[in-house]
């Protein structure tokens, strides 16, 4: 089977989102309420390798603040 670049992006997006999905799932189950700041900072990590990070890290965080510093220590390691 050939997949076009286009199909690749579009399993690489629906894998992004599934990740995402998981991060805010494992919050919530852990804290019971997600912020609003956390949902919008989870739902702006762009790939695949940062979201297993975030998504590790949301399985560690002892609580939102320290997931809250991670989610940023992910983003500013993406942007250097």
């Amino acid at each position: 089977m050939i997949e076009s670049p286009v199909y690749g992006q579009i399993l690489k997006k629906g894998g992004e989102e599934a990740l995402k999905s998981s991060v805010l799932a494992v919050l919530e189950a852990r804290f019971e309420v997600v912020p609003q700041d956390v949902e919008k900072g989870v739902k702006a990590v762009e790939g695949l390798k940062q979201l297993e990070i975030v998504l590790k890290r949301a399985s560690v965080s002892k609580d939102l603040a320290e997931f809250r510093d991670s989610l940023r220590r992910v983003k500013a390691a993406v942007v250097q």
